[in-house]
This record gives C-alpha cells, structure tokens and sequence, in this order.
C-alpha cells in the first residue's frame, strides 16, 4: 500500500503501440482506482505528523465564530448548526414535518419537538429549575421540578401503582387503587357513597354511617308530610313583614296594628277551642256593595257582652231589626230612665212610675203615684 504520493507520479501509466483502445482504457482504470485508494488512506491518516506545521496554524487563523453548517440529505432531511462562544443552536427537520429545535447556554438548555399534527413537547432546564411541558393545543401537562418541591399541572393525572407521602406531620399516607391509609382526614366536606366500613370503629358506629341514608331519606318524607300550603314555599321574614300561614305568639306589642286585606270582601276572625272543638266565635267581615260595609257577629252564636264605664256613640244608631231589653237613660237631674219593649208595648219606666205606649189598641197609658191615667181618642182619663 502507498505511503504518499510520489508512488503516484512513478507509477504513472504509459503505452506502446501493440495496447489496444479496451488495453489503454483498463490501465486508465487501474490507476484511477489506486489514486482512489490512495487518497483515502491519506485522508483517513492525517494528522499533526503529517501535515505542515505552519500550514496548519495559517488554517486555524482562518477559522471563526460562528461556525454554520447546513446539511441536506437526498430524502429532504435538513440539519441547521450554529456554534458560537456563547453556545450552541441547532434544527433538525425531517420529510414528515417533524421539528426538534435545540439551544444550548452556559446557564440553559432549551428542546422544543413539534410534529406535523401540533402535538408540542418541551424541556426547559436551568440550575434551579427543570420544567417539561407537553402540549396539543387545547390541553397541556407540565411538571417543574424546584430544589423546594415539584409544581404538577394538568387536566388528568393518573398515577399507576403504589404511592406514599411521607412528611405529612410525621405521618405517612399511602394510596393503592381504590385504598387510602392514613391517620387524620381534615376536609370541609365529604362526599360518601357506597357501603361505608371502618375496621377500628364499633359495629354501632358503622350501622349508623350504613344507615345513613335511611334516616335522612326519613327526614325528607317527615319535611314532605308537614310543608307549608301551596301558596306560601316557606316563612318569610324581612325588616317590614312576615308570610306565613300560621303564626303563633303570646303577645304582640306596638302602638298601631292594621291589618290590609288582599281582596273587596273578607273578615277577620277569632276561634276559640270548647271541648276538643273550635268555635267560629267572632267575625268582623268586610265588604262593598253600594258603600262599605262592616259587620260585626258570631257565627257559633256566641252572647257579646259590653262593660264599659261610658260608651259613646255617634251618628245614627237603627235599633229597628232588633228587640230591645233593659235600655236604661239618664236624663238631665240624674234620675234613671229604663227603656225596655214589653208584650209588643214601648215601656219608659222610672221610680215615680212608668209610661206605656200599646200599639195593639192605641193608647198611651201612664202610671203616675199609684194611679194609671189613659190617652186615647177619648182623651186623657183614668
């Protein structure tokens, strides 16, 4: 085998005149395919032994920052290289669209891969910090890893196998499947569903979480059973009012009560329990025909009686469709006047005697000091 290159130039081919054309060309051949050896053992073997000393420090002085390379490959395969002092930048594309772009500092290392469908994976990594990110588009996951913790940030997380936590207090959790072990569960609320079994409680105390349901689906059918009327939902209570279809209370304080009724006619009503029963005992109704009216009566039939020191009355009183019995008049010196209706007759009787008006034979007749006098159409005589 050839060390350098002047077995080159003393085997160099040469011809007679008996060679014929085919004879010449494979002699060219011959010696093509030993330059061909030849230069691929002297490339392959260069070196410092082998090469010249100055040329070789002239050709370092020619090579500068940045150094680019752009490759190709006959599939449309690309490679983008740039390398300078402060670091490293490269591209890496391929025919099916897929991108890995790649840079490299003194104080960070960023790889981004992205595909032909937008699917993005990411590495971030700095001396404190290594982030990795995984993106479609519309959902992501991404995990930080500090020297403090590790921040987990996705739409589903899903974790197969045994997990502890250790740490916790001085406790330690552990998650497998459907199990969690563990001391102490500090939640605001618990949703529970399903049958409910606690090993280290009394049997007691699991038949009353078993039996939960139970008891409240009774208090939803005790609730059912006593809600309010239709038209009231509930007890309403603002600053001004109350709603409600009963009201129970022992006394009521306040200068004015009134009372506003919702429709033309109504009442106001008192009922009284005799016997196990309750009776209508009083009715103040209201109503407008011509006028408004206001009636007063006891639908039970109940006896009203007036005890007042002094009762006063004004406008027009109409005793017409009643009876009228021991209706008694002071007049003007202080002397009692009894007013009563007597067998169809008009009484005003006093202590010095009375006075009867008969409206069946139509007389008056007065009794005076013992003696009855009569007015008639005869005159006054006894």
């Amino acid at each position: 085998m050839p060390s350098n290159l002047l077995t080159v130039d003393t085997a160099f081919p040469a011809f007679t005149e008996e060679q014929t054309t085919d004879q010449k060309l494979d002699v060219v051949t011959n010696y093509l395919y030993m330059l061909l050896e030849q230069l691929r053992y002297t490339l392959q073997n260069l070196g410092m032994g082998n090469f010249n000393g100055a040329e070789l420090t002239e050709l370092g002085l020619m090579i500068s920052e940045p150094i680019n390379v752009h490759l190709e490959s006959l599939e449309g395969n690309l490679l983008d290289l740039s390398i300078t002092t402060n670091g490293l930048s490269a591209q890496i594309e391929n025919v099916a669209g897929s991108v890995h772009d790649l840079e490299i500092t003194a104080d960070q290392l960023t790889s981004q891969i992205k595909d032909a469908e937008g699917n993005i994976s990411a590495l971030d990594q700095y001396a404190k910090s290594i982030t990795m990110s995984v993106t479609n588009g519309e959902t992501s996951s991404t995990v930080k890893l500090l020297a403090g913790g590790v921040e987990i940030a996705s739409q589903v997380i899903s974790m197969n196998g045994l997990v502890t936590f250790k740490g916790l207090e001085d406790g330690t959790t552990v998650i497998n499947g459907g199990c969690i072990q563990t001391g102490t569960i500090d939640a605001q609320y618990l949703n529970l569903t399903g049958a409910i079994t606690f090993p280290d409680l009394s049997s007691d105390v699991q038949g009353e979480i078993n039996n939960a349901v139970g008891k409240a689906n009774d208090a939803y059918d005790l609730a059912y059973k006593n809600q309010l009327p239709s038209y009231i939902k509930s007890t309403y209570i603002d600053a001004t009012k109350i709603q409600s279809p009963k009201v129970y209370a022992g006394e009521f304080y306040g200068n004015e009560f009134n009372v506003y009724a919702e429709g033309e006619d109504g009442s106001f009503s008192l009922f009284a329990p005799v016997a196990g029963r309750y009776y209508h005992m009083l009715e103040i109704s209201y109503f407008w025909s011509t006028g408004s009216y206001v009636s007063f009566g006891s639908p039970a039939g109940a006896r009203a009686a007036w005890d007042f020191g002094n009762t006063d009355f004004h406008g027009n009183v109409d005793f017409s469709g009643a009876d009228v019995r021991g209706l008694s008049v002071d007049t003007v010196e202080g002397r009692a006047v009894d007013i009563a209706a007597t067998e169809g007759d008009l009484v005003l009787s006093c202590p010095s005697g009375d006075i009867r008006v008969a409206a069946s034979s139509g007389q008056i007749r007065f009794f005076v000091d013992g003696t009855t006098w009569y007015l008639d159409r005869d005159g006054l005589h006894k």
